[in-house]
């Protein structure tokens, strides 16, 4: 709602920054680039570095007000310290550590990512092993991995971003759905699951 709360009960809530607000209807906070960019913004209580997923529904407006778009990300700015998944109006498409290992394509984003369209997102993350799901599917062997040896070492207390980077300007231009972060990777099963659920 107005007031992001972490229906977990584990007290990871947020805080809405810049223009962003929540849409009862499409059960997604609405992120624009208009004026101040808009992020939900907040701290996770992890103690260290974990293993991780990220799951979120997406939908991009009309054209690519920023390049990159990214829809969210977990983590600190600096090398190494966070994770996260950018969309470029190029056709880029990443979940990638930040100045680390990543998975990247070349050219599909802008075809998946197409205007008003909901795309599911899961990115998961064992030590340096990455993988992305697209729409319930298992998308890592479209993808090419580079920087294979430097892995993420996320911070204790980490921030988390929806519709931005932490520390950055770099926004966010549409809606997302049912962010959901867990502290380990996600088995293909369970990703399908998240996504049958709608």
């Amino acid at each position: 709602n107005s007031s992001p709360t972490d229906i977990s009960g584990n007290g990871n809530h947020g805080t809405f920054t810049g223009t962003v607000s929540y849409s009862p209807s499409d059960k997604a906070y609405l992120i624009s680039t208009t004026g101040t960019n808009g992020a939900v913004t907040g701290t996770l209580k992890n103690s260290g570095d974990i293993d991780i997923s990220v799951s979120a529904w997406v939908k991009m407006t009309s054209g690519y007000a920023l390049n990159p778009e990214i829809a969210f990300f977990v983590g600190g700015n600096s090398s190494r310290a966070g994770i996260g998944f950018d969309i470029y109006a190029n056709g880029k498409l990443f979940w990638y550590v930040h100045s680390g290992i990543n998975l990247y394509h070349a050219t599909v984003a802008t075809q998946i990512f197409s205007a008003s369209k909901w795309v599911h997102v899961v990115g998961t993350r064992t030590g340096a092993t990455l993988k992305l799901y697209i729409n319930g599917e298992d998308y890592t062997p479209n993808m090419l991995l580079q920087n294979s040896t430097l892995t993420l070492t996320l911070p204790a207390s980490a921030p988390y971003t929806i519709g931005g980077r932490s520390g950055t300007a770099a926004g966010f231009n549409g809606s997302v759905s049912n962010f959901k972060v867990y502290s380990v990777a996600l088995e293909p099963s369970e990703v399908k699951k998240l996504y049958n659920l709608g």
